[in-house]
């Protein structure tokens, strides 16, 4: 039994199992569902600690096959015993603590080395007492490994190298992949309380990622604490249909508006779309909200508007393109399609790896003290500085500069696109899966139905045409789908954006904004959360 209030997990998998993916997912629905998460993942690139870790793997001390088990095992766990006190404080504070990765990588990556069962079962012993006994590292309350056949592991991995991924030492031998997998089923028997088996596969077809999660979800649930939030809705599916790589001013902040779905005429017979199954659960569901007083019903329609299909919203999707439809100059001049615009896009800007919701790639400036000027900044302690700037920032906020890369619904974009960025926002494609969210409210009104089956029907009119090679497969999805884009902003226009919005997703997405100026602008975040109101020097400029 832990001697600490939170909760420690670890997602296992060999290489090309969706771990990754399912790590991510995870995650969200955790967070989704009111809980405080801690993540970890390694080994932990970019720290120091892995050094030795990043070299095995480069192969600078030779090929993997050829460096001892025992010698490797220390990289990796002196990388786990430099996080070590940061996984204890989150869990002494009742977090949710999930690692990418943990002991049982190791051990089985390590393990796969052996040819003699007898002897790899004495390493694992060695390994555990390593970790857990002479380094004291935090042991999770469950490991979760991602059961796949090493066929179908080989395949991914293979699809992932076809597309410009570059693969370590152990990802390359193939060999070492099987054994791997192999290892992994030696542990589970020989650590049964510690390691729990999620079949990715059934009647040899790999299941989908809803079903995965799913399989993860109810084995996590019994040992989750009570969430110390109410939550947010969560993420509920990735349908798996082909990837795409992919006006007027958006509307305000308020509260969306089901009119323009209800006064709209459906789209024309020839684009080969058919939207009518979607527009009448849209339908179905306003016309059960209507009885739910009980609920707010501002928030309801809002939700319920996240089923618009964006063939509605197609103007100001080429305005935040920064593209229009050319006027034909001979027959033989065809006006740019949508998708093709998106598709251009995404090649200049491939959907990145990362796993995060939001990423701050860059704050300017890097010491929020030089907000102040040099003056003060070279005349005053940290102290004063301080003070003065918590009492400047209502002047000096315009000039907090933030770049960042996030993932949200189409709602959202088109809704802060030209509100408050100081550049038009970059797309840089669809979210892998067209995974959604599920708003609370939505859960709570017992339309979870209707809303799922309305992606449903999204997701495959969106496969249909693309395997099909349609333009227009980008106006079957629906504004409640992801994206991923980046933008700039300044802390004077988000303060300005926070007191306008009275929409609960808008002030969702502008909190995790601001937790992540939190890491490098704290005072500037403060000062955000304050809602103070902000004298702006100068007007503020909107692109177009």
């Amino acid at each position: 039994m832990q001697n600490h209030p939170g909760v420690f997990l670890a997602i296992e998998g060999s290489d090309g199992s969706g771990k990754s993916t399912q790590f991510r997912l995870t995650v969200e629905r955790l967070k989704a569902a009111g809980h405080e998460v801690e993540v970890f993942k390694f080994p932990q690139h970019g720290e120091a600690s892995s050094y030795f870790v990043n070299s095995y793997l480069g192969g600078d001390y030779g090929p993997a096959t050829e460096v001892s088990p025992y010698t490797a095992s220390l990289f990796y766990a002196l990388d786990r015993y430099h996080a070590s006190p940061k996984i204890r404080s989150a869990l002494s504070s009742g977090k949710i603590v999930i690692a990418d990765r943990y002991v049982g990588s190791n051990m089985a990556h390590q393990g796969a080395k052996f040819t003699s069962p007898h002897e790899q079962r004495g390493f694992f012993m060695w390994a555990e007492n390593l970790e857990y006994q002479l380094l004291g590292i935090p042991r999770p309350d469950l490991n979760l490994l991602l059961k796949v056949p090493a066929s179908i592991s080989q395949r991914l991995i293979a699809k992932r190298a076809a597309a410009g991924a570059k693969l370590d030492e152990h990802e390359k031998d193939q060999g070492h992949l099987a054994k791997a997998i192999d290892a992994y089923d030696q542990l589970w028997k020989l650590f049964p309380k510690d390691f729990k088996q999620i079949e990715s596969v059934r009647d040899n077809q790999l299941l989908s990622i809803v079903e995965v999660n799913d399989l993860i979800w109810q084995t996590i649930k019994p040992l989750l604490p009570p969430p110390k939030r109410k939550g947010k809705g969560v993420v509920l599916r990735l349908d798996q249909p082909p990837y795409s790589s992919s006006s007027k001013r958006a509307a305000k902040l308020s509260e969306p508006r089901l009119k323009q779905v209800k006064e709209t005429k459906e789209p024309k017979k020839e684009t080969g779309i058919n939207l009518e199954a979607i527009l009448s659960l849209q339908k179905q569901m306003i016309s059960r909200s209507g009885s739910l007083r009980s609920l707010n019903q501002r928030r309801l329609k809002a939700a319920i508007n996240l089923l618009t299909p964006l063939h509605y919203r197609k103007v100001e999707l080429e305005e935040l393109l920064g593209e229009k439809k050319s006027q034909k100059t001979s027959p033989n001049d065809e006006p740019v399609a949508l998708n093709d615009i998106i598709r251009q896009l995404a090649a200049a800007f491939p959907t990145p790896e990362s796993d995060e919701q939001i990423k701050l790639l860059t704050a300017t400036p890097r010491n929020e003290f030089d907000l102040l000027g040099d003056a003060k900044n070279v005349s005053l302690n940290y102290q004063q500085k301080e003070q003065a700037l918590v009492s400047e920032l209502k002047r000096v906020a315009a000039n907090a500069n933030y770049h960042f890369e996030t993932t949200s619904d189409w709602a959202t974009l088109l809704a802060f696109n030209g509100q408050f960025m100081t550049d038009a926002p970059k797309i840089l494609g669809l979210d892998p899966g067209l995974s959604y969210r599920v708003p609370e409210i939505i859960e709570t009104a017992g339309l979870e139905e209707p809303y799922k089956k309305a992606f449903e029907f999204s997701a495959r009119q969106y496969s249909q045409i693309i395997a099909h090679g349609g333009k227009d497969a980008i106006s079957t999805l629906l504004l409640g789908h992801n994206v991923r884009w980046k933008f700039k902003v300044d802390a004077a226009a988000l303060s300005r954006a926070s007191k306008a919005s009275e929409n609960q997703e808008a002030l969702r997405f502008l909190d995790l904004l601001q937790d992540k100026i939190t890491e490098n602008h704290p005072h500037v975040a403060k000062f955000l959360a304050s809602k103070e109101p902000v004298r702006t020097p100068r007007a503020h400029k909107k692109h177009r």
